[in-house]
């Protein structure tokens, strides 16, 4: 804008709303800058505090010794049954067995923050791609990253659908990475199935056995999800976690 005034350009023809969350943003990322950013929602192992005998992949779940999965959720359990669905995302992308599948409610931090309860907050619709909505959403993805601790407006699945399922899935790369190595194969000859990773000779090793090693192998750039096509958890009906 600066620079249009100074070459005598004419200046964009801005309207209130838009200037109003332009300036909100300058000034939210300036108050909120140290927040983690959307992407940034799976964390590190330290993020999670493990007991003995377990190890903490990132900041959604830990695995034991004898291979049970715990997933840390951030929500309050009111009935709606969170803890048994957003456990279910985790699993699904890591490939254990149901029956090995724990959930602990933890004291949040600022990276489970429930991003989806902001955003939803933002007037635009959802199919509204423009610049006013664009930022109104950056905005709120970086407040809600500084630690919107909510449960409310069932906005739990929806906020967790991604981060939760590539928690699970970086989980399984790591796991499948630290059996390739020990197997001296490509990790792209090896599977997850019921808490072991596969050989294709029909070798096994559990994530129990695993999981040391695989929490030092760092992230890949990109991390794999599955495909609806190959969900075996997800859409089914499953014993709850909280009830006997």
């Amino acid at each position: 804008m600066a620079r249009a005034i100074a070459t005598g350009n004419a200046l964009p023809n801005l309207s209130r709303r838009s200037f109003l969350l332009g300036t909100a943003a300058l000034g939210g990322s300036l108050l909120v800058g140290c927040a983690p950013a959307p992407e940034g929602r799976i964390g590190k192992g330290s993020d999670l505090p493990a007991g003995e005998d377990e190890t903490s992949l990132n900041a959604w779940l830990r695995i034991a010794t004898d291979g049970i999965v715990t997933v840390a959720i951030a929500r309050a359990e009111m009935g709606q049954g969170v803890s048994t669905s957003l456990p279910m995302l985790v699993a699904e992308e890591l490939g254990c067995a149901w029956k090995d599948v724990r959930f602990e409610l933890i004291a949040p931090s600022p990276i489970h923050g429930n991003v989806g309860i902001v955003t939803q907050a933002v007037p635009f619709r959802d199919d509204d791609t423009g610049a006013s909505a664009s930022i109104a959403r950056w905005l709120a993805q970086r407040l809600a990253g500084h630690g919107s601790l909510v449960t409310g407006g069932s906005t739990s699945v929806r906020d967790a659908w991604q981060p939760l399922r590539m928690a699970g899935a970086a989980a399984r790369y790591a796991l499948i990475r630290s059996a390739g190595r020990e197997w001296g194969i490509s990790a792209t000859e090896l599977a997850t199935e019921n808490g072991q990773v596969l050989h294709p000779d029909g070798r096994t090793l559990s994530f129990g056995e695993l999981a040391e090693a695989a929490a030092r192998v760092p992230l890949p750039p990109k991390i794999r999800l599955k495909a609806p096509a190959e969900y075996r958890l997800l859409g089914k009906s499953l014993p709850r976690l909280d009830l006997p």
